[in-house]
């Protein structure tokens, strides 16, 4: 029999609860104490629909123990309950065995045990730290499974899930609708979602669906906060609805379609796809488009209304030049056969890390930008960065280089030149807070990694 939680309650509001039956209430003198009540099963009910802590599952067991052995018998579901799709720690499993003893059901505690090996549980940890507890039923047939959940459902084609937080990883042969409309957190990953019809999201909810296998046509993500659909296959995007995404992942993504029209999201992740198939993508008011080591990038791309482009470790041999609006912030770590044509003077953000500052006929950057440039080399003999806002050297090699001028003492110190910094020979540094130039001479050796 599986209880789920249902109405969340503190370790301190079920120790309140549990009072009257484990040492009886204060008396009005506040020294003694009225006698212990009887507890009852519709009170352990109400516990195991409260929470899952240890401590609280713990008490009402030892209520349970106290009671004269007759007694006990009644309370046999509960002690089942507690097993059933719930994580419990070593003390209660040795509680429960001796209440499953003296009452002649060892062998079904045994048979409940088993079932939950491999399979996702009601978390204890959870809910003694007070958060949504996780309802999950890895690995089952949940086309049967609300025959033992104590949650509403409608006919047999609906399953309506109660908890804020469901974990369904692994899971198999759902029921054709699946109802999600209490949940704030769905983790479907990994799943088969073979023979679903319908899924109900509630608003501003966070859905994991990474690597999940037969999603679904006319998917509705239209009121969802955060959508992860990672390492999927997303060939029918055009029939699902992304309204109100505002983070969206679709990192490693297979079989992208033909078009693809992305609009209104602030994180997008398209990191590790491959493009060769797609004909025509679209971006409208996105505001981080990360495109980390994707590949066969149309070379038609336009990133104009992306406030914030990513290409880490892309190959840019196809782009004649970058469509980017003005003052947008550009990441190009690692990224290769960048186009002779940029203008690294329009951007208020620019990530150079780990490349070849050779390739660049002319390093010249907005007044007031950021610069990163961590574990770049080829530096120019003099590379003045006094009119950037804030720029970053960790790890650059700066053997070519033989001045760098700051603005100002500050500006220098927060250049960060720490230990990892490697050079060769001697650099000066200048900076222009005076009218005279004040120069710092030093002379560092390259250090082992």
């Amino acid at each position: 029999m599986f209880v789920d939680i249902e109405n969340f309650k503190s370790v301190v509001a079920i120790e309140n609860l549990l009072i009257p039956y484990k040492r009886g209430m204060l008396a009005p003198d506040k020294k003694s104490y009225f006698p212990k009540e009887t507890i009852t099963p519709d009170v352990c009910f109400e516990v195991l629909r409260s929470t899952n802590a240890p401590r609280n599952i713990k008490d009402m067991l030892v209520c349970i123990s106290e009671l004269p052995i007759p007694e006990q018998a009644q309370f046999k579901d509960i002690v089942l309950a507690t097993f059933t799709q719930r994580e419990q720690p070593k003390d209660i499993l040795i509680l429960a065995e001796k209440l499953a003893h003296v009452s002649n059901y060892e062998k079904e505690l045994s048979e409940t045990k088993e079932l939950n090996e491999g399979e996702f549980l009601l978390s204890s940890i959870s809910a003694e730290r007070g958060y949504a507890t996780t309802t999950s039923f890895m690995g089952d047939d949940l086309l049967h499974e609300k025959e033992k959940q104590s949650v509403p459902h409608i006919g047999d084609a609906k399953v309506v899930f109660l908890s804020q937080s469901v974990n369904l990883m692994y899971s198999r042969k759902f029921s054709p609708i699946l109802d999600f409309s209490y949940a704030k957190f769905v983790k479907l990953s990994l799943a088969d979602l073979s023979g679903i019809k319908k899924i109900i999201f509630a608003p501003n909810t966070e859905i994991w669906m990474q690597n999940v296998k037969n999603l679904p046509p006319n998917l509705d993500f239209s009121q969802c906060q955060t959508l992860h659909l990672n390492e999927c296959d997303i060939s029918d995007y055009e029939n699902w609805k992304f309204n109100s995404v505002l983070r969206l992942n679709l990192n490693s993504s297979k079989k992208l379609p033909e078009k693809m029209f992305f609009e209104n999201i602030k994180y997008l992740d398209l990191g590790l796809c491959d493009f060769l198939e797609v004909k025509q993508v679209q971006f409208h008011n996105i505001g981080i488009l990360d495109l980390s080591s994707a590949k066969n990038l149309p070379s038609n791309l336009d990133f104009s209304q992306c406030e914030w482009l990513v290409l880490n470790g892309v190959d840019l041999g196809k782009f004649d030049s970058l469509k980017l609006s003005p003052n947008a912030h550009l990441d190009l770590t690692q990224a290769k056969n960048i186009p002779q044509s940029l203008e690294l003077s329009k951007y208020r953000y620019l990530n150079l890390s780990y490349l070849d500052l050779k390739q660049f006929p002319n390093l010249c950057f907005a007044e007031g930008a950021s610069l990163v440039l961590r574990g770049s080399f080829n530096f120019p003999e003099v590379f003045d960065v006094s009119h950037l806002r804030k720029v970053d050297f960790f790890e650059s090699d700066l053997s070519n280089c033989q001045e760098v001028i700051f603005r100002d003492k500050k500006q220098m110190k927060d250049a960060n030149f720490k230990d990892a910094f490697y050079w060769k020979g001697k650099v000066s540094f200048t900076h222009k807070e005076t009218s005279v130039f004040n120069k710092m001479l030093g002379m560092f050796q390259k250090k082992s990694r």
